[in-house]
């Protein structure tokens, strides 16, 4: 762990499976970065813990196994405050890993939206560009776009 995080009363987490920004960083899509520690399962983020840890943000949290749930209960017990981002639905529309228990368990919830590739609406679907083998396929715009659902369904070539 960086001597910066080491010593911050907030620690920020992502799942080492997501390669899309370099090592140890988060990047919004406006490419601003911030420094976080990779985990390959959620159980590390509480191994990661110091006294000083008052706040732990989670990133890409729709990558994370089910264990997440525990981690996050445990956390929560120990009167650690936790954010948590990630998508909720897959390109399939269907709830992602762990996120529809995550979001029940939430005290607040803030919703984001991209606007719509083809008409500038709030897009509520990620649409995958071609043919999805899994439920997790990595990527960003060079993958995915984000569409309304009105684009999504009117849509006959956007229809797979």
């Amino acid at each position: 762990m960086s001597t910066c995080l080491q010593a911050s009363k907030y620690l920020v987490f992502k799942p080492n499976t997501d390669t899309r920004s370099s090592r140890n960083t988060i990047r919004t899509h406006n490419h601003e970065s911030n420094a976080c520690l990779d985990v390959a399962e959620p159980m590390e983020i509480l191994s990661n813990l110091t006294k000083k840890t008052k706040y732990v943000f989670i990133d890409e949290v729709q990558f994370m196994d089910p264990t997440i749930i525990d981690t996050i209960k445990h956390l929560l017990n120990k009167d650690i405050k936790v954010c948590c981002a990630g998508l909720l639905l897959d390109a399939r529309q269907a709830y992602f890993g762990s996120m529809k228990t995550l979001v029940s368990m939430a005290a607040h919830k803030i919703e984001l939206f991209a606007n719509c590739k083809q008409c500038s609406r709030p897009a509520t679907v990620t649409h995958y560009l071609g043919s999805l083998e899994s439920q997790i396929e990595i990527g960003g715009k060079e993958k995915y776009i984000a569409l309304c659902s009105i684009c999504k369904t009117g849509t006959p070539e956007l229809k797979k």
